[in-house]
């Protein structure tokens, strides 16, 4: 009957599953799960533009500012960072990516980009279903999760956490892979919160290579039904040419 369900679920979005075989069944089981915690027909779906605004604090700052993070799916991202010294400007439109004008290297992009997926969580996992690699269930601290794994491009892969009984994805990691080496950027998330039937996670913890670097607090998730482009361009002529070249 699981099955049965989660193949009728993934048929609205023309997903097609692997051919039925004992191994699929404890993925298809998790999925089906994920998609009735995070809000059933609207988690397949996905929301067509999201705009998260709170309060981030930076450990090496050692202060809290104002975020406001734009994601228009599946990979066009704007965050502004207002700290009371200063601001941060960060945007992602396709293959390019701006810290302020300043177009940015490929890790960087990948590292945007992996911000982006996880705010379009879990809906970026369920579009990718075929691409997700099942590593089992693992030991996390005192907790026992479900690891799930996604190649995104050659240079990253995104690992998610999901408590088996709630379904809820609690962490992810990202490695992005470069000429500098290896970096693993990580989220623990908690407080979920249910909007326009959609749930999310209010509260995330950050970190990088395993050291903690931060917290962010969701305070107003909408989810929209479109955003300007202009929002993924950054300012100044220059960078606007740059996107087009």
């Amino acid at each position: 009957m699981m099955r049965a369900v989660l193949t009728l679920l993934f048929a609205l979005l023309n997903f097609a599953l692997p051919v039925a075989a004992a191994e699929t069944d404890a993925l298809d089981a998790l999925l089906l799960k994920v998609v009735s915690a995070y809000g059933g027909e609207a988690a397949l779906n996905g929301p067509r533009g999201v705009r998260q605004t709170g309060v981030t604090y930076s450990n090496m700052r050692k202060m809290e500012g104002r975020i406001v993070r734009t994601y228009l799916p599946p990979d066009q991202m704007r965050i502004e960072i207002q700290y009371p010294d200063t601001e941060e400007l960060r945007i992602l439109n396709g293959p390019h990516a701006w810290k302020r004008e300043q177009q940015m290297s490929k890790p960087y992009r990948d590292a945007q980009l992996l911000q982006a997926m996880r705010i379009g969580l879990p809906w970026n996992l369920l579009q990718a279903r075929s691409q997700l690699r099942d590593l089992g269930i693992q030991k996390h601290g005192d907790s026992m999760l479900h690891m799930l794994e996604l190649p995104v491009n050659e240079s990253l892969v995104i690992k998610v956490a999901i408590e088996p009984e709630s379904g809820h994805i609690v962490r992810s990691l990202g490695t992005v892979s470069g000429a500098m080496g290896m970096m693993e950027f990580g989220a623990a998330y908690e407080d979920f919160r249910t909007q326009d039937g959609r749930l999310y996670a209010a509260t995330e913890h950050h970190y990088v290579g395993g050291q903690p670097t931060g917290h962010t607090h969701i305070e107003r998730i909408e989810f929209l039904d479109e955003l300007p482009e202009s929002l993924f361009t950054p300012p100044g002529l220059e960078a606007k040419t740059r996107q087009h070249t």
